[in-house]
């Protein structure tokens, strides 16, 4: 994993299902460095966020969190209302991969209407070589 390179850097802490802490897959992660953070699933069968960052807090002292990940990823932060903020960077690029058209930012529910989907505001814009960082903070009402 990439993410394994990276560990020299700053510490490496990864929510896992606690029925797969110990696959040979979360043993190799550890034996290279890594802190699995395992938590238990809801009914819904989703891992347990709510009680993932509560630990987090608790064990290790986190007060900031980046959130690097696919729209289910980010969905079902999202629909645990645990995002406060987005950064979203637009890069002036065409991709001819039909598989780059982006899913909902959901996991449960996709919102169908306007009035139900998660509302961002604007805080701040930056350029970089081109690209341009949008920076969003969730309106915690929303959904």
């Amino acid at each position: 994993s990439n993410l394994i390179k990276t560990i020299h850097h700053a510490p490496l802490i990864l929510i896992i299902d606690h029925a797969k802490k110990s696959s040979p897959r979360a043993i190799a992660l550890q034996n290279a460095g890594a802190t699995l953070l395992p938590v238990p699933r809801l009914r819904s069968n989703s891992l347990n966020l709510k009680a993932a960052m509560k630990s987090l807090v608790r064990k290790h002292n986190v007060t900031n969190l980046l959130l690097e990940g696919g729209s289910k990823t980010i969905g079902h932060f999202l629909d645990a209302k645990l995002i406060n903020e987005i950064h979203a960077y637009v890069t002036p690029k065409i991709l001819a991969d039909p598989k780059a058209i982006l899913p909902p930012l959901t996991s449960v529910s996709p919102p169908s209407l306007i009035k139900n989907a998660t509302d961002l505001t604007l805080l701040t814009t930056r350029r970089f070589d081109g690209d341009i960082l949008l920076q969003y903070g969730v309106t915690t009402s929303s959904r």
